[in-house]
């Protein structure tokens, strides 16, 4: 015997997983503009002034290890926008941070 539920629903999990899975696809979509924005920062920068290569930028996309990762990226891109404008006499930008 078929089991009925009230109002002609399923039993929900189809629906919950699919938009689950929309999520997840969005939230690291997301994560990817990020890393691109991230990288072309870095890219500006000449080398001698970054602080973490340009390419490290992606391993916030690694699960797990992005909770840490994300903050030295951004710790380390701050600290090299100071030491190019410094090298360049560029003064009037404080402390870009």
């Amino acid at each position: 015997m078929e089991q009925s539920y009230p109002y002609g629903h399923g039993s929900g999990g189809e629906e919950f997983v699919g938009i689950a899975a929309i999520a997840i696809v969005v939230r690291f979509a997301i994560q990817i503009v990020v890393c691109l924005l991230l990288y072309t920062c870095f890219k500006r920068i000449p080398g001698e002034h970054q602080k973490m290569p340009a390419g490290q930028v992606r391993l916030p996309l690694v699960p797990i290890f992005n909770v840490v990762r994300k903050v030295f990226v951004y710790l380390r891109l701050a600290e090299s926008f100071p030491s190019y404008f410094e090298s360049i006499g560029k003064t009037d930008v404080g402390d870009c941070g």
